[in-house]
Parts: structure tokens; C-alpha cells; sequence
């Protein structure tokens, strides 16, 4: 992210006036506060805000060493939850010119163990507030959209393999049309469906030919013959009725019923 080009002067403290030569459209013009520093978070209360012993880290405690002269170690006489509830915190606020918009940032929800113990996800000012309290020692957020930046992203370019998998040949399908009504309206036998198509299997080489058959279908492949009925019916028992038939909601069946693998065309 370019805050500053180049071509802008540096800051004078002595220069009251500081004139810019900015561009419309070539990048955005933003206010962005920005916290400096903050506390550390204690793991065993990440949020707390309350001091015990104001005094818990004083000089006679003599951190640096491991041991006193009594054998007594300094630094498990601090109270690291005392330390980490101090207040710390600084913001400052610039304009800055960036190519990305700054002003458009969102929540970072990322973190959802940060979340659930500080009881917010990651911010920014002023959507949240600036604030040393122990629920906002989190680190700021800066998710921001690259739809709205001022340049495009880099274009990469993939070749594509030479594979005969994007190359795709339906040779063994059979695309059947709707059920044609007599003195109808509509042409049945010009109505063709997306989900009126079947695949077959190409082990057997392409479909060659389809022939009539009394109400089925004889499937001639390049290297085997099959036999494919049509709106088949299952006989589920025989009363005194006749035989009852349970119909399949499937025109073709999935698998052909193969009654040469030797012979083809």
C-alpha cells in the first residue's frame, strides 16, 4: 500500500503551507487513525482492567536477577495480571493519499478465539472507539476491499494442458425428445430437454447405430451390440387382475443390457 508518492514533499514543521499536486481519480484522499502501541493481553484474563498492587513491579524486586540472596526468585513477585491491566494506548489521526480507499474497512471476525474473549472482533476508529479499556487492547483492523482500490490487480495467465479431459466428446449419449400427442399443437418429436440425455458407458466404443425394436431399443457399438428398453417395466406380482407392472420414471436405463461384446460396426 503506497501511503505517500514519491512526488509529495516531505513534512516541514517549520512550513505552515504545503501544497500537494493531486489527481482526480488516480487514488483517494483519506483519514486514517492509527493506534501506536497497547498493553499485552494476559492470557488467564485477557480483558482485565483492574489493579491489585499498584506497586507489584518496584526497584527492591530487582527483576534482571533470577535469584535473590535467599534463593527466592524476583520475578514471581510481580503480578503479571497487574501489569498487563495498565492503560495503555495512543492514536494519531493523518490524511493520507493511498490507493486504497482507508475509509472502507470492515470487522476482522477471523480471530473467533480473540473474539470470544474480548467480546468484540477487531476494529478500527471511529467505527469503534479509541480506548485503552482491556476489551480493546486487540490489534486494529485492516481488512480492506480491493474493489475499491484505484488500480487493478495484477492479470496472471495459465496455459491450459494439452489434455484430452477438456476435450469432451459425448459419442456413446443418446438425446431422446418428448412424447408426441396426436393432432397436438406442439411437435412432441422437436422437443428436446436438457435432462432428456443418457451416457453410456465408452468401454464399448461409440454408438454406431439405433434400431427398432418392438418397443426397445437394439444399440449398435463399434466393438459390442446391447439391447435398451424403453419406459421398461418392472412385473412386481401377478392377481387375478393379470400381472401388475410397478413403471420406471427413467425413458432409458442406465445400463445397457449387452447382447454381444464380439460383434460391432
Amino acid at each position: 500500500m503506497d501511503l505517500l508518492n514519491k512526488n509529495i514533499p516531505e513534512f516541514n514543521y517549520y512550513n505552515s503551507e504545503i501544497t500537494y499536486d493531486l489527481f482526480r481519480g488516480d487514488s483517494f484522499i483519506c483519514t486514517f487513525t492509527h493506534r501506536l502501541n497497547r498493553n499485552f493481553q494476559d492470557p488467564v484474563a485477557p480483558s482485565n482492567d483492574k489493579i491489585v498492587n499498584p506497586a507489584t513491579w518496584n526497584q527492591h524486586y530487582r527483576p534482571n536477577d533470577e535469584v535473590n540472596d535467599n534463593g527466592v526468585s524476583e520475578i514471581s513477585k510481580i503480578n503479571r495480571g497487574d501489569i498487563n491491566a495498565v492503560k495503555l494506548g495512543s492514536w494519531i489521526t493523518i490524511k493520507v493519499r493511498a490507493s486504497y480507499n482507508l475509509s472502507i474497512r470492515s470487522l476482522d471476525e477471523r480471530y473467533t478465539t480473540e473474539s470470544s474473549m474480548m467480546g468484540r472482533a477487531r476494529g478500527f476508529y471511529p467505527l469503534q472507539q479509541a480506548s485503552a479499556d482491556g476489551g480493546y487492547k486487540i490489534p486494529n483492523s485492516y481488512l480492506i476491499n480491493d474493489g475499491f482500490g484505484s488500480t487493478v490487480g495484477e492479470k496472471m495467465y495459465q496455459t491450459l494442458p494439452d489434455s484430452p479431459y477438456y476435450n469432451n466428446v459425448y459419442t456413446s449419449r443418446i438425446i431422446y425428445s418428448d412424447v408426441n400427442i396426436q393432432d397436438a399443437y406442439k411437435n412432441g418429436y422437436r422437443t428436446f430437454k436438457t435432462a432428456n440425455i443418457t451416457d453410456y458407458t465408452k468401454q464399448y466404443g461409440k454408438i454406431v447405430k439405433l434400431v427398432d425394436w418392438y418397443g426397445h431399443i437394439i444399440c449398435i457399438f463399434e466393438h459390442a451390440v446391447g439391447i435398451l428398453p424403453v419406459n421398461e417395466r418392472v412385473e412386481s406380482g401377478d392377481g387375478i387382475g393379470g400381472p401388475v407392472f410397478i413403471d420406471n420414471n427413467k425413458v432409458l436405463p442406465d445400463v445397457p443390457s449387452i447382447i454381444s461384446d464380439k460383434f460391432g460396426t
